[in-house]
């Protein structure tokens, strides 16, 4: 689909993940990202830790994750469901088998907690060597604002394409619950109202927002970092207490409340653990895989055997499973080329839904087949590269370019510092 994506040297390790994690004086010659939202990389970890987090290893985990909220969204949006076809036909044994294999794809979340580990254990280190914040804050805008605010206008231009052609489908009646007009718009880029039909993904971005603008408070330095992610575990089990163990991701507006409540202790165990990683268990490839599967299961089976749904003590369960990968994923795989996604992950991330969407909303309209109405097991995955394509396509208009404009200014900057001639 066009040029790889540049290599990196073999000992670069992790500079930073999300959305403003950075360190403007140091010598990154790019930005990356690894958590939901891009950073730079190709930094060395200070020596105090002894353990080093390859950046590739971020970046294959952030494509990997990125990926997987990708099928889990796909499969959710069209496929008709297990409790359909056996109300509706008999199932013999390889549709259980395969409604199991379908029920693998439905930790989208968790995906999410994972990304939200790493932006903590990214910005942790970011915020350990910066000094100018302002400057920090003003690469981080141009890295991340853009491609979402395109991503926003891709969801106001689909919405306007549903609504004005046809509102007698499913689709076009869920796109309408929401506004579009320009109020909604900027409400939306600012990151205050962001969720409809077709942007349910842009759920996690305030958290990640949120945090990043709280970091000089709460990731500055060793100390602080455990003071607060002691804090926030009181808040997670006063939340408990107060709210109950099911947790929505559309609870406590304003966004905020949510934040504190039951977000907050993930991003400051990621932050502990870059302050820690030492002591992440060294593992065998065979080790981490059977721990992994063992993991997923588990919190598989806790998420909607015992709860029903998402919850705190499921994404709980999810953190020490993050820090795992974070600490032992094979350079093999994190290695390969072709495995690894995360350069275009953002761009995935921010505009898989609109994508998915608009693709039923002509499902719809061709064949008439309404969202969750596909009863084969597997044609939904039809969907998945073409939406592939696009969002590698809108890397290369949007995210690549703010690396490009983020570069200059690195070299303008290390050009007055003398660091070039």
């Amino acid at each position: 689909m066009g040029r790889d994506p540049p290599r990196r040297p073999k000992d670069s390790t992790i500079e930073s993940i999300g959305l403003i994690a950075s360190n403007h004086n140091l010598p990154p010659d790019r930005s990356k990202t690894v958590g939901l939202i891009p950073a730079p990389d190709n930094v060395a970890v200070r020596s105090e830790p002894v353990r080093r987090v390859p950046s590739r290893r971020l970046d294959f985990l952030r494509g990997a994750a990125a990926f997987y909220v990708l099928i889990g969204h796909a499969r959710g949006h069209f496929f008709a469901g297990g409790a359909h076809l056996s109300a509706t036909q008999d199932l013999a044994g390889f549709d259980y088998v395969a409604l199991a294999l379908l029920q693998l794809t439905s930790m989208g979340t968790e995906a999410v907690i994972l990304f939200f580990v790493m932006s903590g254990f990214a910005m942790a280190h970011s915020f350990s060597r910066s000094e100018s914040l302002i400057s920090f804050y003003k690469k981080r805008v141009i890295r991340i604002w853009p491609p979402y605010v395109a991503a926003v206008a891709i969801a106001f231009i689909f919405a306007g394409i549903i609504l004005h052609t046809d509102d007698a489908t499913k689709i076009a009646d869920e796109v309408g619950r929401s506004s579009w007009d320009l109020s909604s718009a900027v409400l939306m880029i600012f990151y205050l109202e962001v969720i409809t039909w077709l942007t349910a993904q842009f759920w996690s971005l305030p958290q990640e927002v949120l945090f990043y603008l709280l970091c000089p408070i709460l990731v500055a330095g060793k100390n602080r970092v455990v003071l607060f992610t002691l804090m926030a575990a009181m808040l997670a089990v006063a939340t408990i207490f107060k709210f109950g163990i099911i947790n929505d991701p559309t609870f406590g507006n304003p966004q905020i409340i949510q934040h504190f409540a039951s977000l907050l202790i993930f991003f400051m165990l990621g932050a502990s653990t870059y302050h820690f990683q030492r002591y992440i268990p060294v593992l065998s490839g065979t080790e981490l895989l059977v721990i992994f599967a063992m993991g997923f299961v588990s919190i598989w089976y806790v998420k909607y055997h015992i709860f029903g749904q998402w919850n705190l003590i499921s994404s709980l369960m999810t953190a020490p499973l993050a820090i795992l990968l974070i600490g032992n994923v094979p350079e093999k795989i994190f290695a390969n080329r072709l495995l690894n996604w995360g350069y275009f992950s953002y761009s995935l991330y921010i505009v898989h839904m609109q994508l998915i969407v608009l693709i039923g909303y002509m499902i719809a309209r061709v064949w008439k087949i309404e969202q969750l109405q596909m009863t084969s097991y597997w044609m939904w995955t039809l969907s998945i590269p073409p939406i592939l394509a696009v969002s590698w396509l809108f890397y290369q208009i949007t995210e690549k370019r703010c690396d490009a404009a983020l570069r200059k200014i690195r070299d303008r900057e290390k050009f007055l510092r003398g660091e070039i001639s």
